[in-house]
């Protein structure tokens, strides 16, 4: 569990402590605040804040990459929040809620979109390792074992196209 954190430090261990108390306040406020909508948002905006300034002042993970994806879904998280004033009171006019839910649904589909993208980088990038991993395991074994016109097929069809992926993978 703390394995992407950074060792040593204390406040590291509080990450996912701090993270489960915001998941509790976010459930007591829309179960026990419902009729106090303006202090459900205000709440919800100091929650976030509080833990953008956390991430951004103490970088709990190990690496920059995932303190910087993790402060940009927070950036994304505080963007909504403050959007979701314009679905109060304050804004009268249902058209005008209509349009401004559009940009609600824009940062929301940038952040998913992000995120995904990475994701399937990740994915991808695993798959291909592991397939050519297995094509070099295979061309070993056949060169091992074959003989003759097969060989000479093997090292024409699979030998020389993956002869820069034996650099990369240790077989």
């Amino acid at each position: 569990m703390f394995e992407h954190m950074r060792p040593g430090q204390k406040v590291s261990i509080m990450y996912y402590v701090l993270y489960s108390i915001r998941r509790l306040v976010f459930c007591w406020l829309a179960f026990y605040c419902s009729e106090l909508s303006f202090f459900q948002i205000m709440a919800l905006m100091y929650i976030n804040l509080g833990i953008l300034m956390f991430d951004g002042y103490f970088k709990p993970y190990h690496s920059r990459f995932k303190n910087r994806l993790e402060l940009l879904n927070e950036c994304g998280v505080c963007i909504v929040t403050i959007q979701m004033c314009l679905f109060t009171d304050w804004v009268p006019s249902k058209d005008t809620q209509a349009d401004y839910g559009w940009s609600m649904i824009l940062v929301i589909t940038l952040n998913t979109m992000i995120n995904m993208g990475l994701v399937l980088s990740v994915g991808f990038k695993g798959v291909f390792y592991v397939t050519a991993r297995y094509i070099l395991l295979t061309v070993f074994w056949i060169k091992k074992f074959c003989k003759g016109p097969l060989r000479a097929w093997v090292d024409r069809v699979f030998v020389k196209p993956y002869q820069k992926l034996k650099a990369w993978i240790n077989v």
